[in-house]
C-alpha cells in the first residue's frame, strides 16, 4: 500500500507544468540580435536612460522579424544614440505572448485577428504592426520626433497601462498556480501519512488481538 501511494505523489509532482514558473522575460538590442544570430558591432553603442524606446514583439526565427532587427543593427552608427530595444520573444514565451495580446487590445488591435502577428512594434504612440523596408524612413523619422520630445512627455504604452515595461506581469497568477500545487501537495502528503499510519496502528491492533487470544487459550487450557 505504502509503495502505491509514494508512487502516485511521484506521478503527481512529475505532472507538474514545467513552465510554470515562467515570466515576462525581455532582451535588449545587442541580446536579440545574439539570438538571431545577426552579426554585430555594438563598441560605439550604449543605452541610456533618454533614449527613445522601441517596444519589439517578436518571435524567434521570425523572418519579418529578423530583417527588421537587421535594419536597427545597420542604422545603430548615425541613430543609435537615439534609441534602445526591449523585444519580447513571444513564440517561446507564454507569459510574452500574453502581454502581447494585452499591449495590443489596450492600443486597439485584436489579437485573435488572422492577420495579427510579429513583429508588433511600438514607438511612444506610435504602432508599426508588421515591418517591411518601406516603413524605415517613416520608422527613422518617428524614433528622431519623439526624441526631440522631453523625456517625461514621450507616450510610454506601458505607463499608460500602468505597469513597467519589464515588469513581470504573470507572476501573480504563476504564484497562484504554485500555491494551488503546494496546498495539493499538502493535502495528499496528509491523507498520506493519515492512510499509512491508519495501516500501522491497524496491524499493530491485529498484532494485539492475536496476542490476546493467544493468552486467552492458553489461560483456558
Amino acid at each position: 500500500m505504502k509503495k502505491y501511494i509514494f508512487i502516485l505523489l511521484g506521478l503527481l509532482v512529475m505532472c507538474l507544468p514545467i513552465n510554470v514558473l515562467a515570466e515576462v522575460q525581455t532582451l535588449n538590442l545587442d541580446e536579440a540580435l545574439t539570438q538571431e544570430k545577426i552579426d554585430h558591432d555594438f563598441s560605439n553603442y550604449k543605452e541610456t536612460d533618454d533614449q527613445v524606446v522601441i517596444y519589439l514583439f517578436r518571435g524567434n526565427g521570425c523572418t519579418y522579424c529578423r530583417a527588421f532587427l537587421t535594419f536597427l543593427n545597420s542604422i545603430v552608427e548615425e541613430y543609435g544614440q537615439y534609441f534602445k530595444v526591449v523585444s519580447y520573444e513571444v513564440w517561446n514565451n507564454r507569459d510574452n505572448s500574453a502581454l502581447l495580446d494585452e499591449v495590443a487590445t489596450f492600443l486597439g488591435y485584436d489579437p485573435n485577428d488572422e492577420h495579427f502577428g510579429v513583429p508588433f512594434i511600438v514607438i511612444g504612440d506610435r504602432v508599426f504592426d508588421g515591418y517591411i523596408s518601406s516603413d524605415d524612413e517613416d520608422i527613422i523619422n518617428t524614433i528622431v520626433s519623439e526624441y526631440a520630445k522631453d523625456v517625461d512627455d514621450r507616450y510610454d504604452v506601458f505607463k499608460e497601462m500602468g505597469k513597467a515595461p519589464e515588469e513581470k506581469t504573470t507572476t501573480s497568477t504563476n504564484t497562484g498556480v504554485i500555491i494551488g500545487w503546494v496546498f495539493v501537495f499538502f493535502v495528499i502528503s496528509t491523507v498520506t501519512l493519515i492512510v499509512i499510519n491508519y495501516n500501522y496502528f491497524k496491524k499493530i491492533n491485529e498484532r494485539l488481538n492475536s496476542i490476546e487470544k493467544l493468552v486467552r487459550l492458553k489461560g483456558s487450557k
